[in-house]
């Protein structure tokens, strides 16, 4: 029965050995298979025509859910998900002023809230130039992101994972 015991509690507790969260600026820890699947899972979610408004809804760390207010007059918020999701990792690479950073998880919210409209002159911009970067119109795959690396079981109708990429330490 002691033996019973002690290796129920060890089949417990073995795959929450080593877990730690996150640290930013340290490299985060190895992703296993099945992580991979899921989280590709919860992109191609995200990915999907009208399902990311449908996550919005379901609240994320910016916003608590039940209507997309904040984002109403953004245009192609929604519609651009998947190629603003690739944008945001070139975004994150960027290096700092002093030369350090680079890929380490922290983006700047520079302009994150603004949406550039265009002049009366087609192909024209009514904006400076920007020479340290700029992320407009990244706010809500930025929100989405943030809820599926916080949030195991985020978002609905896909896979859960045993703990949050955070928890698991993942960068």
């Amino acid at each position: 029965m002691r033996m019973f015991i002690f290796s129920t509690f060890l089949t417990l507790l073995l795959p929450w050995y080593g877990l730690t969260a996150y640290t930013p600026g340290t490299p985060g820890a190895p992703w296993s298979a099945e992580e991979v699947l899921i989280v590709k899972a919860k992109l191609w979610r995200m990915f999907s025509t009208n399902e990311a408004r449908k996550m919005v809804l379901e609240g994320t760390p910016a916003s608590p859910g039940h209507n997309t207010d904040i984002y109403n007059g953004v245009t192609g918020m929604f519609q651009t998900t998947a190629p603003k999701t690739l944008r945001q990792g070139f975004h994150d690479c960027l290096k700092y002023p002093d030369g350090s950073g680079g890929c380490d998880g922290c983006l700047s919210q520079t302009n994150m809230w603004h949406q550039w409209h265009p002049n009366e002159h087609e192909g024209e911009f009514n904006r400076p130039d920007q020479t340290d970067g700029d992320n407009n119109g990244m706010q809500a795959v930025s929100d989405l992101l943030e809820a599926i690396y916080r949030w195991p079981t985020y978002p609905s109708k896909t896979p859960a994972l045993t703990v949050s990429l955070q928890e698991s330490g993942k960068s």
